[in-house]
């Protein structure tokens, strides 16, 4: 319940306990303030409209996704994934009508940028040598749209190296 950051999730857990436990003063928890934990649908900066997500499996990239569309905006999405990860089942919740900046973070683990550019052929994407090369071209990019709305993901060493990297600016 802490960590439930679909506030419609934290809801219905929190109406589930009142029944359960009748009388007793239940509130949801600023998890973030508590446990210090970012990067869970956190908004970054407001112009453009900078959201940064550790999801990274498909399910957590689709409800991702289905998000950034209900927007209705521009998406302008920075994305980054380890070389284990499932992005053909990711690929298939990817918004076809955002532009892509794809990374691969400071780490091993990471996926090369020329393999992911491979999996995500049929979008349009470039690729950049760092997570912070890849927010620069983003935000840059961003600079000549109307109300975009900048997607930073992928990997929670995408999302550390990004919010690091905003946080200079």
């Amino acid at each position: 319940l802490v960590f439930a950051e679909d506030r419609g999730n934290a809801a219905t857990a929190l109406a589930a306990l009142r029944l359960l436990l009748p009388g007793q003063d239940l509130q949801i928890p600023d998890y973030k303030r508590m446990t210090g934990l970012r990067a869970r649908w956190e908004i970054i900066r407001e112009e453009p409209l900078t959201i940064v997500d550790i999801g990274h499996n498909p399910p957590a990239l689709a409800l991702n996704f289905a998000r950034l569309k209900a927007y209705n905006r521009p998406m302008l999405i920075v994305y980054g994934a380890m070389a284990d990860k499932d992005v053909d089942g990711i690929a298939e919740f990817m918004p076809k009508e955002a532009k892509y900046f794809l990374v691969a973070p400071k780490t091993p683990r990471a996926m090369d940028t020329g393999n992911l550019a491979l999996k995500l052929k049929t979008l349009d994407h470039s690729c950049y040598g760092s997570v912070a090369d890849g927010v620069r071209a983003a935000m840059k990019e961003a600079s000549g749209l109307k109300e975009p709305i900048v997607y930073i993901g992928g990997s929670t060493y995408v999302a550390s190296e990004a919010i690091s990297f905003l946080e200079k600016l």
